[in-house]
């Protein structure tokens, strides 16, 4: 964590020294930068990387998967699973992996019992538009 106390003429951040003490400068303020959790990374990435009018980032193309294993060393696949199953994420499956959004944010799934109504429709049309 660097943090900035002026900028120079260019707009570039100057940031604090270390002095050794696990502190910044001399405002106390610790180096250590607070670990995010697996679902608070998760969250934080879904709401930083989509772009708007899409309310989810493909976990493949956005970089998350990629962004994840670098920070946490684990597979994406496993914690997402996770999450979604908890209910604290929703997934989607796409070509190339699964689109990830926040709770109640997903599209709705179509339910199995109306696409059989559509293709059984479907078939029905066509049986009799050939009978004839």
């Amino acid at each position: 964590m660097v943090l900035v106390l002026s900028t120079n003429a260019e707009s570039k951040p100057y940031p604090l020294p270390y002095n050794g003490s696990g502190l910044c400068g001399s405002g106390g303020m610790p180096m250590e930068e607070k670990r995010l959790t697996e679902e608070e990374f998760v969250i934080r990435a879904i709401k930083t990387l989509r772009k708007p009018p899409y309310r989810g980032i493909h976990s493949v193309y956005s970089g998350f998967n990629e962004a994840f294993r670098q920070y946490f060393g684990k597979d994406p696949v496993e914690v997402t699973t996770r999450l979604a199953q908890e209910g604290k994420i929703e997934t989607r499956p796409v070509r190339g992996g699964v689109m990830l959004y926040l709770p109640g944010e997903a599209p709705a799934r179509r339910r199995a019992e109306d696409v059989l109504g559509q293709i059984l429709r479907g078939e029905e049309e066509t049986a009799q538009e050939g009978t004839g």
